[in-house]
């Protein structure tokens, strides 16, 4: 024996919209969880990129013997200026100074740079060979480069400095960056 049950259809149909109300409502918080999770995925790596964005300056400075009179004479000395941009945006209108100041002597040279701009691919190189260099070297003479310039990040109106200092140490032939 078979029963059938008969419903009300406006119950049914009262039912059904409830159920679709609900279902809607689920899945609009799972969306809006979803949408909420990739955006803040994307904050991220916005946030990462900028990280990126910004230039990050540097500067080495190397020096180098070169035998350039008879070797009757000390060597002469070769000052290398290396700056350099690791950040993924360039740098722009870097404007400064380099000067080396002999220890023995009162003798200083200042010499001045400007760049338009300083990108990731290719350093800015200054090469000076120092003219008195080889008497410095017969008596084992030291000395300091200063570097300092200012730059301009694209989009931020404030001036940006670097400032650097080395001493040449005659034993050793090589620059070492001090502390400032």
């Amino acid at each position: 024996m078979l029963f059938f049950v008969q419903t009300d259809p406006i119950l049914d149909g009262a039912a059904g919209a409830l159920i679709g109300a609900i279902v809607v409502i689920l899945a609009a918080i799972a969306a809006r969880q979803n949408g909420l999770l990739q955006i803040s995925f994307m904050r991220k790596t916005h946030e990462l990129n900028v990280t990126k964005a910004i230039p990050r300056i540097g500067c080495e400075v190397s020096a180098q013997t070169e035998q350039i009179l008879p070797t009757l004479f000390a060597p002469h000395t070769r000052v290398i200026v290396k700056i350099y941009n690791e950040g993924e945006l360039a740098a722009q209108k870097l404007t400064g100074q380099w000067e080396l100041c002999s220890h023995q002597t009162d003798k200083k040279i200042v010499l001045q740079f400007s760049r338009d701009f300083l990108g990731n691919c290719d350093a800015y190189v200054i090469d000076y060979l120092i003219p008195e260099s080889s008497d410095w070297g017969r008596y084992g003479f030291g000395f300091d480069v200063n570097i300092e310039f200012f730059y301009l990040i694209p989009g931020d109106p404030e001036t940006h400095r670097y400032e650097a200092h080395y001493a040449y140490e005659s034993r050793k032939k090589q620059m070492i960056r001090k502390d400032v």
